[in-house]
């Protein structure tokens, strides 16, 4: 069978992206069928939604994972690399770094604009075992490529 007509199977973090898909394009139609009365205009904004849709959703799951949007960093370098892919899709990245004192981890967000400058301040304050220079307890473990806004976004209206 052609590759382009086989089921292609996701892994849990793309079924889980696709999931957020689906829900905040679920909240677009809401939204129409709610402001626009039936007619041939709303089927043709339901037709290229559900065309949108469709494509966003075979987007993902054709993307090819050789290379990780999560990354367990080991060097400098690899936080560099994180940051040139996330500025290239123009997505955010979430940092988990360890604090002296917590049980648990810290997730830092760094929103796409600010990413060179968040860059040049790890720069000049962490060493290349990703530790901070002036208290070695605090060190960035992980990164990962986000879409902050359309996160926090859907936690909000999850909390109302």
């Amino acid at each position: 069978m052609n590759n382009k007509a086989k089921y292609t199977e996701v892994n849990p973090e793309q079924q889980d992206r696709i999931d957020k898909v689906r829900y905040m394009f679920s909240g677009m139609y809401d939204l129409i069928e709610q402001y626009c009365q039936p007619g041939r205009e709303t089927s043709l904004a339901i037709t290229k939604l559900e065309e949108a849709q469709f494509w966003a959703i075979k987007g993902i799951s054709r993307e090819k994972w050789e290379e990780k949007k999560k990354m367990e960093l080991k060097k400098f370098q690899d936080l560099i690399d994180i940051a040139i892919k996330a500025k290239e899709c123009n997505r955010d990245i979430a940092l988990e770094l360890t604090v002296p004192g917590q049980r648990a981890t810290e997730i830092i967000i760094v929103k796409n604009e600010n990413i060179d400058y968040k860059l040049d301040y790890y720069c000049k304050n962490y060493n290349e075992k990703l530790e901070l220079n002036r208290c070695k307890d605090i060190k960035i473990l992980r990164a990962e490529i986000v879409m902050w806004d359309t996160m926090f976004l859907m936690y909000k209206k999850d909390f109302r």
